[in-house]
């Protein structure tokens, strides 16, 4: 039982130690930085994607987009949203002016 306990003690110690050698190497390649930025900006998204593992991979991918590309597409975008909405509301305007006009207009028309 001794021999057993000595054993399995060592052999903990040498997983732990080859567990924070890869630590160490993640660490020193960027992987964890590139994790942490990648989980940030899922965090940080308003709109959950529906793929939260596509989204993941497209941002560590060389194809996807570079952290700072990031930000401006994604400033880009809330403009873009911002500026969808005037239009809606404009052009919900004009359909109700062009509503009233064609009613003033449809009296009118039968005299």
């Amino acid at each position: 039982i001794l021999f057993g306990v000595a054993f399995t003690n060592s052999m903990t110690t040498s997983i732990d130690a080859n567990k924070e050698q890869f630590r160490e190497y993640l660490d020193k390649q960027g992987v964890v930085d590139s994790l942490t930025k990648v989980m940030v900006a899922l965090y940080e998204e308003a709109e959950k994607p529906a793929n939260a593992l596509e989204f993941l991979q497209q941002h560590l991918t060389a194809d996807g987009p570079a952290t700072s590309d990031y930000e401006v597409i994604k400033q880009e975008n809330d403009e873009l949203k911002a500026r969808n909405e005037e239009l809606e509301a404009r052009v919900k305007e004009l359909e109700s002016q062009l509503e009233a006009a064609s009613t003033e207009e449809a009296p009118a028309e039968t005299e």
